[in-house]
């Protein structure tokens, strides 16, 4: 990411609105596959909740009128350089007796009905085979007994396993430990807990082994990309991502670490990254603190050249609950990640992708509620 010295620019448009805040001009500009772009009541339940009442929809929609698009800029906290993984303990997990459920979030249900049909949905299986997998080997397990080689120190379920593959390795992440693999299993790095990348430097990301991990490979720099979130700050903390950049592209060796903190009003949950030439691109779910509903997405860039060169690195932020569909919020979105041979011109934005059916954005006029809808995001 290069944001100019003497003026921030940068390029954000949604729904063709133009807003100029703290000098910086934003635009985030919208798609939707699909024929209008309609309202739902509220969307995503925070973890942990159960049904929605009045009073927490009422205090939502206020939250979401009362919210800056932004852009926020604000710097990352660079805590200094882990131990190579290769040289960090041994943990040894212990036998789960008893699983710890994960609440999952949930959406809110939709008022009244409808009869809108999936123009898209596959009706019939297909008559070609499918492949054979190129590679199939066990990763990380809950350990239950054997056999259970890579055992995860989370007796948890669901585990929001995730993993990448760089040039030779393949590394996979689970609540809340990750593993280092060659291409063809033989196991690199043992199942190890996220916090222990930290363990040298202290701070929150040491002290909360949280999860919602994402791994992603840069190609662009062979290195690897680690994190997890904060979500329950102790008193004195805030909440925040605690990301990883590996130094070279062995996933065993040392990572350049930061603790990006949002602040002790808004928990960001459900965190994806995407790589992309210009920055990390990171989408989440906004959780104003004491409300279990979302108030809408947050658009985030991470200034990925600083974060390679281990200096301190700035991020942009948009809070999109500002920007929501009357009556209705967007959320669960992706950015785009950049994968395999096949890349996108220099200069060209990110792109963040939702898809909603008329349970989350109900139908309006001609449009069945089956849409998906296209941002794209760049930072000059």
């Amino acid at each position: 990411m290069k944001i100019g010295a003497s003026r921030r620019a940068v390029v954000f448009t949604l729904l063709a609105l133009v807003v100029t805040a703290l000098a910086v001009s934003a635009r985030l500009s919208q798609r939707t596959v699909g024929q209008s772009v309609a309202a739902h009541t509220l969307g995503v339940s925070r973890e942990g909740s159960s049904a929605e009442r009045a009073r927490e929809r009422a205090h939502a929609t206020t939250i979401g009128q009362s919210a800056t698009f932004g852009p926020t800029v604000g710097t990352g906290d660079f805590q200094g350089v882990s131990t190579p993984v290769a040289d960090l303990p041994v943990v040894q997990a212990p036998e789960v007796t008893t699983l710890n459920a994960r609440d999952n979030e949930h959406l809110v249900a939709a008022t009244g009905q409808s009869n809108a049909k999936d123009p898209v949905i596959q009706k019939k299986r297909g008559t070609g085979p499918l492949s054979a997998p190129i590679a199939n080997f066990n990763g990380i397990c809950l350990p239950f007994g054997p056999p259970c080689a890579e055992a995860s120190s989370c007796s948890c379920l669901p585990p929001d396993t995730n993993g990448a593959a760089g040039l030779t390795q393949y590394v996979q992440m689970v609540n809340t430990d990750f593993a280092v693999y060659s291409k063809t299993g033989s196991v690199l790095r043992h199942a190890t807990p996220i916090d222990a990348l930290w363990t040298g430097v202290g701070g929150e990301c040491a002290a909360h082994n949280e999860g919602d991990p994402v791994v992603v490979y840069d190609q662009f720099a062979n290195r690897w990309l680690l994190s997890q979130f904060v979500a329950s700050p102790a008193a004195g903390e805030d909440y925040g991502e605690c990301v990883a950049i590996s130094q070279t592209s062995d996933a065993t060796g040392a990572y350049n670490l930061y603790f990006f903190d949002w602040g002790p009003n808004t928990f960001l949950d459900y965190p994806h990254i995407g790589v992309w030439r210009d920055g990390y691109y990171l989408s989440a779910n906004e959780f104003p603190t004491g409300q279990e509903t979302s108030s809408g997405a947050a658009a985030i860039v991470l200034e990925r050249d600083k974060m390679l060169a281990g200096l301190p690195a700035r991020y942009l932020w948009f809070d999109e609950a500002a920007a929501n569909p009357v009556g209705g919020q967007y959320i669960g979105q992706l950015p785009g990640d950049v994968d395999g041979s096949r890349l996108p011109p220099a200069g060209e934005p990110n792109v963040f992708a939702e898809v909603d059916d008329p349970s989350s954005i109900p139908p309006t006029g001609t449009d069945p509620g089956f849409d998906l809808r296209l941002w794209r995001f760049h930072v000059d």
